[in-house]
């Protein structure tokens, strides 16, 4: 709904200030026009979005709904979820040899610290497990029913949908039950037709005066009940947007376009083998619950304050909670997160500082060794981080911190640190050379202007005494 409401609202200021774009109608959902109430009911209680999980915009809502059908989704629905029965039982098996609840035991602070960090490890491996399981079902659920499915053209990607102009496959005209109604005609062939802005939410000299292909059903927004033809499928609604109420084209299914140049990254929800093997914090978050991700990242955290990095990504944690629940242990894991993205990000800046090249592009062993102890690093972190989740209670979770001395709390303020005293040094040699360099631009510049006075100076010197010459050959004359 926040999503809804923020890209209806950036439609609305859009189309009110002339500025809209193919680039500005990606990025507000791909919407054609203010959603009416059917839209937005039929939207928020889909079955889709309420029991299986995957974010999605109302766009991508519409795409499906009016849009031509998708390819034939058995193949890729099979191999999204071929790995799920694998990956619960693993997870079923995992969880009870390593119950979470074991790290509240009187008896497990009687174990090596070692042992009491290392439970971490088969904890969160089970945690994963399980939401794998839980999102590819989810994401098979969607592809069952089509939701999500756009040409590779259109270059979606996870919750945005599409972000690149694309054409819709060709239609076969239908016989039209009530004559032949007048077709206009766009860019590119679409059907397409100017309206209307309007002080009362109604969208239009939009989609007909740019040209951009879209989804849009045609619609009246005056009320009236008669039917125009917005730019896109050309699928006649009434302002009520209740569905077909005139003639109109059926798509073909996918005639001219093979079912392998269709994909559904709209509604890809985790990259397992991406969170697993990738070896940085900011990565393996970004492949984690990839929608919402797109939801924080779009909504959230390009709202926050540019210039305070570390406030922003607090902000976005935030919210993240938030959305998690209500439950202590999360607030505390969500808000440690910026603190290890901003010891990531210094400890990458430092390295390429001192080796001269950025850490994925560093060879030999070194470049192996500290891209190795990264991804060491991260998992850590994310281990440490789960039992948050799994035991929920702020107490709890800050017991099992204690536990373990709050290390990977102590690590990342070092890395800060280091890096920092790193930089510094090399921050005062770049300094006292920017000085350096400036005072001798400045030597230069007033040098330069001083020549140039001296010069003027001198040249009206010679005025002067041309002058004086020539008064006196006026007089000998």
């Amino acid at each position: 709904m926040v999503s809804l409401a923020s890209d209806t609202q950036e439609l609305r200021e859009a189309g009110l200030k002339g500025v809209m774009s193919e680039e500005t109608r990606l990025l507000i959902g791909s919407l054609r026009r203010v959603p009416s109430l059917i839209d937005i009911l039929c939207y928020s209680y889909c079955y889709l979005g309420l029991l299986t999980g995957p974010f999605y915009r109302l766009g991508t809502h519409l795409d499906w709904v009016w849009g031509p059908p998708g390819p034939p989704a058995l193949r890729p629905l099979l191999a999204r979820v071929r790995w799920a029965p694998a990956l619960g039982a693993l997870g079923v098996l995992v969880g009870r040899a390593w119950p979470a609840r074991a790290a509240l035991r009187p008896e497990f602070g009687a174990r090596p610290w070692p042992a009491r960090l290392a439970h971490m490890a088969p904890v969160f491996l089970a945690l994963r497990l399980r939401l794998y399981v839980g999102w590819l079902c989810a994401e098979g659920g969607c592809l069952a029913a089509g939701l999500g499915a756009y040409p590779k053209t259109a270059r979606a990607r996870p919750g945005q949908g599409p972000t690149a102009s694309w054409e819709r496959p060709k239609t076969d005209r239908a016989p039209r039950r009530n004559g032949s109604a007048p077709k206009r005609t766009g860019p590119n062939g679409a059907m397409g037709a100017p309206q209307k802005v309007s002080d009362t939410g109604d969208i239009g000299d939009i989609a007909g005066d740019i040209g951009v292909q879209g989804l849009g059903a045609p619609q009246n927004m005056s009320g009236t009940g008669d039917v125009t033809v917005v730019q896109g499928l050309g699928v006649p609604q009434n302002c009520q947007g209740q569905g077909p109420t005139a003639s109109w084209e059926r798509p073909k299914t996918c005639a001219e376009l093979p079912e392998e140049q269709w994909d559904f990254e709209t509604i890809r929800t985790v990259d397992p083998w991406g969170t697993e093997v990738g070896r940085r914090f900011r990565g393996g978050l970004r492949r984690w619950n990839m929608t919402v991700q797109w939801w924080l990242a779009a909504y959230v955290h390009r709202r926050g304050p540019r210039q305070y990095p570390l406030l922003r990504n607090a902000w976005t944690m935030l919210a993240s909670a938030y959305w998690h629940g209500l439950h202590g242990g999360q607030y505390l894991s969500f808000l440690t997160v910026p603190l290890w993205l901003a010891a990531e990000a210094a400890a990458e800046a430092a390295l390429g500082a001192y080796f001269g090249v950025p850490l994925e592009q560093l060879g030999g062993w070194k470049g192996s060794a500290l891209r190795g102890a990264q991804w060491f690093l991260k998992m850590r972190a994310f281990e440490y981080l789960s039992m948050g989740f799994v035991l929920r209670g702020a107490a709890d979770t800050l017991r099992f911190w204690a536990s373990v001395h709050f290390c990977l709390h102590v690590l990342p303020l070092l890395i800060l640190l280091t890096a920092a005293a790193a930089g510094g040094g090399k921050g005062r040699e770049k300094g006292r050379e920017k000085g350096r360099e400036e005072g001798r631009e400045k030597g230069r510049e007033e040098g330069r202007e001083k020549g140039r006075e001296e010069g003027r100076e001198k040249g009206r010197e010679e005025r002067r005494e041309g002058e004086g010459r020539g008064e006196d050959a006026q007089e000998d004359g």
